[in-house]
């Protein structure tokens, strides 16, 4: 039969601190309340050795059949290291907090290894359906208890690689998510970079659309007075170009007269002979008007100058005014792109959301794969460490082996000399016990011829006695 693993004589067995365990540890209550009843098949001894072979984990038949503490409890601690992913450093190490609490620490040096394996055992085994469990299960194993622990271990063992087909799958779609989730990481940060870029225009455009509201209230203001001046230049441009017309009508008719009169006093001055002083008079009446009418006609052209300032004034708050709404033309525009750009913030930061709601959702599966993954390098490199442990194993085994072949074959000549010798001297023997079995013979046949003749004569002898006693 296979022989078990040897025990690991740096930890203490479980079975020889089973009274440092508390009265909760020593059983295992039922299911707890709400969590479901797992059954199992009770395999027979022919499975479970199969099953735990492809474990890679010693145990015969005989240790089924007659189970000892330290054989059971090698086999848990490596259902432990292989089914939960831990180590027996984790198993060993103390903690520290806790420590304090004791009186005598080092009295649990080693105790604190066997109450981490239990709880881990206990967890594994409820994980398994095994509510019952307890530390009597091996520290005093019986048959039929290992045989239904193995069964329900060995059952979750095969559930468990039949969901690796999905860990592999989800391995395999692990870099595809790594990848999108760069690649979304990198979207993020692009469109955080484009908001803040949106929202540090936004605040400047805010900034600048209430300037421009500010200023575009000051020239509504501006253009309500300027349109009320404008009203009433107008009205008062149109009274002045009729003015104006008419003063140029009457300047037309006071230089037509003028003319005339002036060809009617050359004509007259041709005509004059005497009376000199009333021409005279008549002249100074007729330059008097001509004054009256050239102070009327500057008059008037001083008032035409003004009023065309005026209207070139007018002008420049026609085209000011012009500016004015155009640039509140562009800042209806602004307040729509505004608008629109609010809009795309709005659904940037939906998107945003939307992304960062599935980085949450990827990152959280994707811790879940890590430690999957972990898990199983965890499961590989223990499979490798054995494995190399037992290529060194075999290894060494083969050297021994080829140093006793090398022996071997060395002392063969020597065994063949040996056995020859043992021939000769057992042939030797033979014809001594041949010789010494004729001589016995011969001898038994002597000492048979006396007995017989000593027989006779005890017979010879008693009936003459009885015949001498019966004559007296």
């Amino acid at each position: 039969p296979t022989q078990p693993a040897p025990a690991d004589t740096t930890r203490t067995p479980l079975g020889t601190l089973s009274p440092l365990l508390s009265p909760m540890m020593q059983r295992s209550a039922a299911a707890p309340r709400g969590q479901p009843q797992y059954s199992f098949p009770i395999l027979s001894n022919t499975e479970i050795l199969q099953c735990l072979h492809e474990l890679d984990i010693p145990f015969s038949e005989d240790h089924l059949k007659n189970p000892t503490p330290d054989v059971i409890s090698s086999v848990f601690e490596t259902f432990i290291l292989t089914l939960l992913g831990t180590s027996r450093e984790t198993l060993a190490q103390p903690v520290f907090g806790a420590l304090d609490c004791l009186q005598f620490p080092e009295l649990h040096e080693h105790s604190i290894g066997v109450v981490a394996t239990h709880g881990e055992l206990q967890k594994l085994m409820s994980a398994c359906g095994i509510y019952d469990f307890g530390v009597k299960d091996y520290t005093k194993p019986t048959y039929q208890r290992i045989r239904r622990i193995l069964s329900g271990v060995l059952n979750f063992v095969k559930f468990r690689e039949e969901r690796l087909v999905r860990f592999q799958e989800l391995t395999m779609n692990s870099e595809a998510l790594l990848e999108e989730k760069n690649k979304a990481l990198a979207e993020q940060q692009k469109l955080e970079a484009q908001l803040k870029a949106i929202l540090a225009k936004h605040e400047k455009q805010d900034t600048e659309a209430a300037a421009l509201r500010k200023e575009v209230a000051e020239l509504s203001s501006d253009i309500g007075e300027l349109n009320s001046a404008q009203n009433k230049l107008q009205k008062s441009i149109k009274k002045s170009k009729m003015e104006l017309s008419e003063s140029g009508e009457k300047l037309s008719a006071t230089k037509f007269e003028l003319l005339s009169e002036r060809q009617e006093i050359a004509h007259l001055e041709t005509l004059i002979v005497s009376s000199p002083d009333r021409v005279r008079s008549e002249l100074e009446h007729l330059q008097e008007q001509l004054q009256t009418e050239r102070e009327q006609i500057e008059s008037i052209e001083h008032r035409t100058r003004e009023l065309s300032a005026r209207s070139e004034g007018l002008t420049r708050c026609q085209k000011d005014l012009a500016d004015t709404l155009k640039m509140m033309a562009e800042c209806e525009r602004d307040k729509d792109a505004n608008d629109t750009l609010k809009s795309r913030l709005r659904a940037h930061r939906e998107r945003l959301d939307e992304l960062q709601s599935e980085q949450t959702r990827m990152e959280t599966g994707l811790a879940h794969l890590v430690r999957q993954v972990r898990s199983m390098e965890d499961k590989l490199e223990r499979v490798q460490k054995q494995k190399t442990e037992k290529n060194t194993d075999a290894q060494a085994v083969y050297e021994q082996l080829q140093s006793d072949l090398e022996v071997v074959e060395r002392e063969i000549p020597i065994v063949n000399a040996k056995v020859d010798e043992n021939e000769a001297q057992m042939r030797a023997i033979k014809g001594k016990m041949e010789k010494m079995l004729s001589e016995h013979r011969e001898e038994m046949a002597a000492l048979n011829g006396s007995y017989d003749e000593l027989e006779r004569q005890v017979v010879a002898y008693h009936k003459d006695m009885f015949s001498a006693m019966s004559v007296a």
